[in-house]
């Protein structure tokens, strides 16, 4: 789950394909997203594309090929492995794209346009013509604005990609714009041959006010069902807002805001959170109940969920007597064994050291346990 975020003449945005030629053994990685106005149809999806670019067939049959990698290309290829319909059309300067999953522009008024998006950057040339550059990310999002003359901005949800609390806590949600008519680095500046009055860093974003957070499944949002009720709103007012009693779970979270008079706002990535208990032990044992030197010992614990667990046996004086790594794929009874096989001084007696951490991070306090050492 990642992506990145103007418009041109509405000629230079371009793009799109299901891949019919067989890929290049070399592949450049990119990751595509496509946002319509109602729902997410394609959420960050990474992809190889390959290098030796190849003939893109839309839903209607009509053909466009490159001899190179492309943003074009990454996008077909998004929709393929997606299952997702489209349709673009051909002409002199290149493949204009009509429509991603039915959902296309107004024929009267041209808005809800699909605008094209590299780098949290409107791109400055059709997606047919940009090459893909590895770790490129492509955003595709339906622009309201007919009057192709507002300012577009990208949502972005801070704080990274994962975000963990506990049962019971808080959920501190920051809501940021990213002006997508300047580059996000120096390295796509140096590409687009923009000065540094165009260059905002993800440091420099502005906060957004009163955006609508979204707090639903992933299933949901990536089957278009982000308005349905099964997605908790909250309506957040600036830049930082707090959401409270979320239950135990794994949510998908982004940011949405309905284009007025500043501008147009493209949804916001999904983020994960995740709402969940601690690791921790019921209880810890030994077998044998006394350490014996050159003995097997075999460490005995219950864990309350799954988790990796890092272990390590300390002599009297503190000195590390061995060590090692035990990934649990479910909580209940659990051990693991050492030979017993040291030249160190031990002392009157030893002690296992042990440490939970569960798939999202959080980690149990250490848990100690005490042996008599058998001369």
């Amino acid at each position: 789950m990642r992506i990145r975020r103007s418009y041109l003449p509405l000629f230079a945005v371009a793009l799109l394909g299901v891949l019919a030629a067989a890929p290049s053994a070399l592949a450049v990685g990119t990751n595509v997203r496509l946002e319509a106005n109602d729902f997410t149809v394609v959420p960050g999806l990474d992809v190889n594309e390959g290098a030796g670019g190849g003939t893109y067939t839309d839903t209607d049959g009509d053909e466009f090929a490159t001899n190179q990698a492309t943003a074009f290309g990454a996008t077909a290829v998004a929709a393929a492995e997606w299952g997702v319909t489209w349709d673009f059309s051909n002409f002199g300067f290149g493949p204009f794209v009509n429509s991603f999953a039915r959902q296309e522009s107004d024929p009267t008024t041209f808005a809800n346009w699909w605008a094209f998006v590299v780098n949290g950057y409107s791109a400055p040339v059709g997606a047919a013509t940009l090459p893909s550059v590895k770790n490129d990310e492509y955003l595709w999002f339906q622009n309201a604005d007919a009057t192709f003359s507002l300012p577009s901005y990208g949502l972005v949800v801070g704080g990274g990609d994962v975000h963990t609390i506990l049962p019971g806590e808080d959920f501190d949600v920051t809501v940021k714009l990213d002006d997508l008519a300047k580059v996000n680095s120096q390295a796509d500046a140096d590409r687009f041959g923009v000065g540094p009055g165009d260059i905002e860093t993800p440091a420099q974003f502005a906060d957004a006010a009163d955006t609508t957070v979204y707090v639903g499944s992933v299933a949901n949002a990536i089957a278009g069902k982000s308005r349905t009720t099964e997605a908790k709103t909250y309506d957040v007012k600036s830049a930082r807002g707090t959401i409270s009693g979320i239950a135990n779970g794994t949510y998908w979270v982004w940011a949405e805001k309905a284009m007025d008079a500043n501008g147009v706002y493209a949804r916001s990535e999904a983020v994960v959170l995740n709402v969940g208990k601690r690791p921790g032990f019921g209880y810890v044992k030994a077998r044998p109940t006394k350490y014996k030197r050159n003995r097997r010992l075999t460490i005995q614990y219950r864990l309350n969920k799954k988790a990796t667990v890092r272990w390590k046996i300390k002599s009297a004086k503190g000195k590390t007597l061995a060590k090692g790594v035990r990934n649990h794929r479910s909580g209940g009874k659990q051990s693991f064994t050492w030979r017993g096989r040291t030249r160190k001084q031990l002392g009157r007696y030893v002690t296992v050291y042990l440490r939970a951490i569960d798939d999202w991070g959080r980690s149990s306090t250490v848990k100690k346990y005490k042996l008599r050492v058998r001369r």
